[in-house]
């Protein structure tokens, strides 16, 4: 809420509204910059320092603030988190139905119990802006225009309090490196800072030359990292919102998610959305609230959602949980379409079968992907990243091979109907063999492992032709 939102409100005859937020230095330079604007008073109160109120809780600062002028604003710090009694629910309505005295801004990290009271404004607090990161970045770190708004764009989602700090930690470290470098250990230190243990997980990216085939969701991905470049926004470029991965189980959907992060230079979170349900009323939708808080922090990131129609199952029927995953799902798709921080979505999904219709339309997600069973080529670009890149990047080397690699590609073309999870699983099991036996890995092991597979073509023959079917027309081919 900007201050001339806070004095909208306040012209409007709203004498009290809450700001629900950590950013406390924020909220007090808005409720400042509004009293100035306007001729009013500005006043802080906390339970350690309630000013000239000399209230001792917030019932008595209610009764205080209905006898003091109404060209005052005061500012209440964590006043209503402890659960209200009667006495206060009954003053905050009666303040809420009218009547005169100073205007109360209620501003605490969660709503709490004033998620309870009717009519009660109740708003987000935004982290601070991009401007105000950059003059902490010129002050701690001394440098140029160009550089600090990198740094800030870096740092959004942050209070300035702890990006003050992330910027100390980087000038006691001697950081005078280039702002590209500064820029990506702000965001990687703060996707840890803001996630820690619950709902969503740090996870590691995968760099996009792992990822076999899917040439066209590569380029895809290629030109949506050019989004996040400086300078992007200037040039009136939105945010990219993400994109959902449907295809067979197997195929690379979750390996292609993770490169997301890899290919646009961003840290990757993991939200698993079966853990946001609760049997206690209401705890799922407050799971999923604090979850997607999180995620906002943690911008700009890539969240990767696995097998997505499991944990959106049964948001059409809402029979035996009163209606909560509905709620939970609703709440999810409309964060999906409306959210304004550069969080990139990630989502896979193996089957249509509770999969919401609403995820397949434009507007909620960018790229909409069928992952189908590998081509020869896209096989042959596979069985080389397991044989040679993956080693290469693990082990610093590749293996020895008793046969030229041209021997081990060549079997591509007679593994039609394998998905890229069985020609990992033959390669590893060419390998597995030939160790057993104190030589290193032939063609002919991988042939003989190759053999021994039955292909997920034949496996499921019947959902993968209605995945193709349904695809047909709807989504891009990776």
């Amino acid at each position: 809420m900007t201050p001339e939102d806070l004095l909208a409100h306040l012209d409007a005859g709203d004498r009290t509204l809450a700001w629900i937020g950590t950013d406390e230095e924020e909220a007090l330079e808005t409720v400042e910059i509004a009293a100035e604007a306007s001729n009013r008073t500005a006043y802080v109160w906390t339970a350690l320092d309630p000013g000239p109120s000399n209230a001792a809780d917030l019932e008595a600062l209610l009764v205080a603030l209905d006898g003091r002028p109404e060209r005052e604003i005061w500012v209440a710090l964590d006043a209503a988190l402890d659960p209200l009694g009667p006495r206060v629910r009954r003053r905050l309505r009666d303040r809420l139905a009218g009547g005169g005295g100073a205007a109360l801004v209620l501003v605490q990290p969660e709503p709490a119990d004033l998620a309870t009271i009717p009519d009660l404004p109740l708003y987000p607090l935004p982290p601070p802006s991009r401007e105000a990161l950059a003059d902490e970045a010129v002050e701690a770190l001394g440098v140029g225009a160009q550089a600090s708004l990198r740094l800030a764009e870096a740092g959004l989602g942050l209070s300035r309090p702890r990006f003050r700090r992330l910027l100390a930690r980087l000038a006691a470290d001697g950081a005078r490196v280039e702002p590209g470098a500064l820029a990506r250990r702000i965001v990687a230190a703060k996707a840890a800072e803001v996630t820690g243990p619950g709902h969503v997980t740090f996870a590691a990216p995968v760099p996009l030359d792992l990822l076999g085939g899917m040439e066209r969701l590569k380029a895809w991905l290629s030109l949506r990292a050019r989004a996040f470049a400086p300078g992007a926004r200037e040039a009136g470029i939105p945010w990219p919102r993400g994109l959902l991965l449907l295809g067979p189980p197997g195929c690379g959907k979750s390996l292609a998610a993770k490169a997301c992060a890899g290919a646009l230079g961003l840290p990757l979170l993991r939200l698993d959305p079966g853990r946001l349900f609760s049997g206690t009323v209401g705890a799922s939708e407050a799971n999923l609230r604090a979850t997607l808080a999180a995620v906002e922090r943690a911008a700009p990131c890539v969240v990767w959602i696995d097998e997505i129609e499991k944990g959106l199952a049964g948001s059409d029927a809402g029979r035996s949980d009163a209606g909560t995953a509905a709620r939970v799902v609703g709440t999810f798709l409309t964060w999906l379409a409306e959210h304004e921080r550069p969080v990139f979505v990630a989502a896979t999904a193996n089957r249509l079968s509770g999969l919401p219709p609403e995820l397949v339309r434009p507007g909620r997600l960018d790229g909409r992907f069928f992952v189908d069973l590998p081509d020869a080529a896209a096989r042959r670009e596979i069985l080389d990243v397991h044989l040679r890149r993956v080693p290469q990047r693990t082990l610093g080397r590749v293996p020895p091979m008793d046969d030229p690699p041209e021997a081990f590609l060549a079997l591509a073309e007679a593994a039609e109907g394998c998905t890229g999870a069985e020609l990992a699983a033959a390669v590893a099991e060419a390998r597995l063999r030939a160790f057993a036996e104190g030589r290193p890995p032939r063609a002919a092991d991988l042939a003989a492992a190759l053999e021994a597979t039955v292909p997920a073509a034949k496996l499921y023959a019947d959902e993968i032709a209605a995945l193709r079917a349904f695809a047909d027309g709807r989504l891009s081919p990776a």
